[in-house]
């Protein structure tokens, strides 16, 4: 309100004066009959409430002439800034680092309060973590503070920069944004101060309410890495204390201390066993969810495999690269050998072609392998001059074309697990064509697959069309591929495909997360814990050195300035709402006086 126009106010002067104002009296002769009458006809009480009318239209006339002089002076309303904005998007911290507990609660308490307070008339909230993701859209002040009160945050770390971008999707020029967060940004890439100035430069409202206490140290020791290799583990533990700690270390019911020197790293290692297993820290501070983690091996550790061939198998190339892989990995080898026109009954995990005399295979030996297959078992077929002549069609889906002179061997892979090879040459190849979609690993100069993994039935099965004498026989690499191959056969992930970290995605077409959501194609780890795939279960876990680090930063002049708001206010313009009720009351006051009769 303008207090230098409330000098209206001396129209109440006159106003006044009138009703005091007591008109000169004349004289008349009355009746004495008369008197008598009326107080006959009229209590005392009815005489007070014509005083009491009387002043009754005094008070209107006040009351008018106080609401004219308030529209005057353009009053308004103080009210918290969140009550007037409309258009209002909470960026949510959603990472792990808010379960610290901090006050004897966690942080994510003193979360929910902010995000409870900045709520305005339409609210979109936007959960900050590894990618954006949208909690509510579009709410209520009240569906939006029940969304809050129900939200814990995830597991994963968060990347502020880009959820305060995304802010921009959800509002426009005039519209406000509020960033809760600690601020401990795991995004090393993007400055979130950068993203607060972008939506500032379009004209949006932006403030930051930091959770925590600024310059608050982390009190916490945590695992911060975890490598699981076929034979050993190696988990990274981080000591963020000022002080040296031992922490004891547990690998299922195996337990052992461990010393961390202050603000250091420790690394601690042991065999890697098979299936799931957890891994755990004692240590009672602050933060639990890097206390534990699960790593996760393929159980299946021997592979019963059957060479059916007519040659010395066991002075092969294929036989050295099978036996190196046992020396590396807890992968083992089973070998049976089946020479032709010998019978034996195919019940393997592996079937090996390997220079097998056509007119010696019994046909059955073809059959029973098909039908393994089929089952979900693995074939390989190695090249040689009559490999199509060995009724193998059910399991190669290729067609013999001809013979092929020298080629390079050109690598088609670009995936991760096939494509660091590098193939070489080869003085002779079959040429082959495709009867059916398979994974081409290799072709020649011609586009001829040379290597190739087709799906049989529930199995799978691999032709490696190289000869011994390719040079890639003799390349380093030559036992890694065969590793690697007969993973993919057996349909065995790698302990890098079955461990990862919160904030990663999966892709599978079934996935069932740790809190039994069914869901399917990409999925955001959120959680730690088991997700079920279709390919078979993999874990999560909170890995994440920043996550870990639970001290709150002190943020900087430069990015509070204009930002930092603790709360805000706003004014309201309410002269509309008193020029209404002038009318209101005018309208009032002419009603009463045609009651009254005056007009």
């Amino acid at each position: 309100m303008h207090p230098s126009r409330l000098i209206a106010a001396v129209v109440l002067i006159p106003l006044i004066a009138v009703y005091l104002i007591r008109p000169k009296p004349t004289r008349q002769t009355i009746p004495s009959l008369m008197f008598l009458m009326r107080d006959k006809d009229k209590s005392k009480l009815n005489s007070l409430f014509r005083a009491l009318f009387r002043e009754f239209l005094l008070f209107l006339h006040v009351l008018c002439a106080l609401l004219l002089i308030a529209a005057i002076a353009q009053p308004f309303l103080t009210l918290p800034h969140t009550q007037v904005a409309s258009d209002t998007v909470i960026v949510l911290d959603d990472s792990a680092a808010l379960y610290a507990v901090e006050g004897g609660q966690e942080r994510f308490r003193k979360a929910q309060a902010l995000a409870r307070e900045s709520v305005g008339r339409s609210n979109t909230i936007l959960l900050a973590g590894s990618v954006p993701r949208v909690g509510v859209e579009d709410a209520s002040a009240d569906r939006a503070r029940e969304y809050i009160s129900s939200w814990r945050p995830s597991h994963q770390p968060v990347r502020l920069s880009a959820s305060i971008l995304a802010a921009q999707e959800f509002t426009s020029a005039g519209g406000r944004v509020v960033v809760i967060s600690t601020f401990q940004d795991t995004d090393q890439d993007n400055d979130f101060r950068a993203a607060l100035a972008t939506l500032r430069s379009q004209g949006i409202d932006v403030s930051i309410r930091q959770v925590g206490t600024p310059g608050m140290s982390a009190e916490n020791i945590g695992i911060v890495d975890i490598v699981v290799g076929e034979s050993e583990t190696r988990v990274e533990v981080q000591n963020y204390f000022d002080e040296d700690r031992t922490v004891q270390a547990c690998v299922g019911d195996s337990c052992t201390d461990l010393p961390i020197r202050a603000r250091d790293v420790a690394q601690w290692r042991f065999v890697t066993p098979p299936g799931t297993t957890q891994v755990r820290i004692d240590t009672g501070d602050a933060f639990s969810l890097d206390d534990q983690a699960l790593i996760l091996t393929d159980a299946r550790r021997s592979v019963r495999t059957l060479v059916v061939t007519n040659q010395d198998f066991y002075s092969s190339f294929l036989y050295f690269a099978l036996s190196s892989i046992e020396r590396s990995t807890p992968l083992a080898f089973e070998f049976e050998i089946n020479t032709p026109p010998q019978l034996v009954d195919v019940s393997h995990d592996l079937v090996i072609f390997y220079e097998v005399d056509p007119e010696l295979l019994v046909g059955r030996t073809v059959r029973e392998a098909a039908a393994r297959v089929r089952a979900g078992g693995a074939v390989i077929v190695m090249a040689q001059d009559s490999v199509f002549s060995l009724g193998l069609d059910e399991v190669l889906l290729l067609s013999y074309e001809g013979q092929g002179e020298s080629s390079p061997v050109i690598n088609t892979q670009d995936s991760a697990r096939f494509a660091p090879f590098d193939f070489g040459f080869t003085p002779e190849y079959v040429v082959v064509s495709e009867r059916e979609p398979q994974q081409v690993l290799a072709r020649a100069s011609d586009g001829s697959p040379l290597i190739s993994l087709a799906s049989v039935g529930q199995g799978r099965a691999l032709y490696y069309g190289l000869p011994s004498e390719a040079s890639f026989s003799l390349d380093p690499l030559y036992p890694v591929f065969w590793r690697t191959a007969v993973n993919a056969l057996l349909d065995r992930r790698s302990p890098a495909d079955l461990n990862l970290a919160t904030g990663q995605l999966l892709s599978s077409s079934h996935v069932t997360t740790p809190s039994g959501r069914q869901t399917s194609g990409t999925v955001l780890l959120t959680s730690k814990g088991v997700y079920e795939t279709a390919q078979g279960p993999v874990v999560a876990n909170v890995l994440h050195p920043r996550v870990s680090d639970t001290s709150i930063p002190v943020l900087d002049d430069s990015t509070v300035d204009g930002f930092l708001v603790e709360s805000s206010t706003s004014e309201q313009d309410i002269t509309r709402f008193v020029v209404f009720l002038f009318v209101l009351l005018l309208l009032a006051e002419i009603a009463y006086l045609k009651w009254r009769g005056d007009a």
